[in-house]
């Protein structure tokens, strides 16, 4: 492999890093967000159709909702050698949106259907353009938008299924220096665009014992995303344009599936206690498959092995109603970082996250729904040495979270 392709490759495996694990959006609905964004085992509303498709059987209203979030995270890095280098990311504000919508067929049909447009994956982050990492990652975009059309059927009062298939479209850039050997060592700039797409599917199962007691167990299958416009662009002396021609690449990889369980229990009324346990298969993303467009229009491969564990999160919400036209949620979870310490790019920093939440609804008459939730994330130090380019440290992170959405049942 030559120099120009050595730069792609490791430019493209931070980047993926970026895409898989750091910007995994746990939020997609505002009621779930304030009980540390359990869904699984609730009878809930449209938002069912990604915690759950099969709720939506179950369910008696029509429903439609909006919503969104702004997500801000900070992260401090001090490297272990050759000095006592510390600096902090450029703060960046996420704001993944989302849109629900389901219906029944008749007013007391077994069948309902509905539609989810939410945000899986989305972030972008900046670094000082000086900083000791700036050959692994500077600044990045990622953009994802997932469409889930949803089907579901309750057998009777208790037992309902449900099925969904996902397409996910995604965009990113990301760019980072290089360095360009002339008769002397000078800094030069990588960009990366592309745009891809992928399918999965959702499936779902429900059981309600009682108003009281209701379970649920989802999956949501791994998605192929296929990145078949790519173009690498390089910012290099003229002198070395020969060099390092921009040219077209592909890329393919799975994000893992997920499956999850899930409780609720009322013990009284107007409290509500949820659960719900997240088993994610990080290890089908083991490896990157990249292949650079040549001049006779084939491509050159190259596997790099990213070794990925599989993870899990557990969650925890309570729901209390002390007035009708009020709900106070508080919640919390823990997720298992899927990174093992060898393979930590400073492009992100993965550790285990224990995040707290809160939130909040309003009635407004009838039908129409107000509904906020704020979160305060956070992981401990993590010392690891990303051995591709032998960069240690010690990281760690904090995010702060706020929301707010609207539902109209009818």
């Amino acid at each position: 492999m030559n120099i120009y392709q050595r730069i792609c490759t490791s430019a493209l495996t931070c980047l993926l890093y970026l895409f898989l694990c750091s910007f995994q959006i746990n939020y997609q609905a505002m009621r779930q967000a304030g009980m540390g964004n359990v869904g699984t085992g609730w009878i809930l509303d449209a938002s069912s159709a990604f915690y759950n498709p099969s709720a939506l059987a179950l369910q008696y209203n029509n429903n439609i909702q909006i919503g969104g979030f702004a997500i801000q995270r900070y992260v401090a890095f001090q490297a272990q050698f050759p000095n006592a280098y510390s600096t902090l990311m450029n703060p960046s504000l996420q704001t993944p949106l989302y849109g629900y919508a389901s219906f029944h067929f008749t007013r007391n049909s077994p069948f309902a259907f509905g539609i989810a447009i939410n945000t899986p994956f989305h972030s972008n982050a900046d670094w000082e353009s000086d900083w000791k990492g700036r050959f692994i990652v500077q600044n990045h975009t990622i953009s994802t938008l997932a469409i889930q059309p949803t089907f579901a059927f309750r057998f009777n009062e208790h037992v309902s299924i449900g099925i969904a298939p996902i397409f996910c479209l995604g965009s990113y850039t990301h760019a980072q220096s290089i360095q360009i050997l002339l008769p002397q060592s000078v800094d030069g700039g990588i960009e990366f665009a592309a745009t891809g797409s992928g399918w999965g599917g959702n499936v779902g199962i429900m059981y309600r014992h009682s108003e009281r007691f209701s379970a649920g167990a989802s999956y949501r299958t791994a998605i192929d995303m296929r990145f078949k416009k790519g173009q690498v662009s390089f910012n290099v002396p003229t002198s070395a344009k020969n060099y390092y021609p921009n040219q077209p690449f592909i890329t393919d990889f799975r994000l893992p599936s997920v499956l999850s369980v899930g409780m609720t229990y009322r013990p009284s009324t107007g409290i509500l206690i949820a659960a719900d346990v997240n088993y994610m298969t990080w290890n089908v993303f083991d490896s990157l498959n990249i292949a650079y467009k040549t001049q006779d229009e084939n491509y050159n491969g190259y596997t790099e092995v990213m070794n990925f564990r599989n993870s899990y999160s557990t969650k925890l919400g309570v729901e209390m109603i002390p007035l009708r036209s009020i709900a106070l949620r508080v919640g919390g979870n823990f997720t298992l970082s899927p990174v093992r310490d060898e393979y930590v790019s400073p492009s992100y920093p993965d550790a285990n996250k224990i995040a707290l939440t809160a939130g909040a609804g309003l009635i407004l008459g009838q039908k129409l729904y107000i509904d906020i939730a704020a979160e305060y994330g956070f992981t401990g130090d993590r010392t690891a040495l990303y051995k591709q380019a032998v960069f240690a440290g010690v990281y760690k992170a904090n995010s702060y979270m706020g929301g707010i959405g609207v539902r109209y049942a009818f």
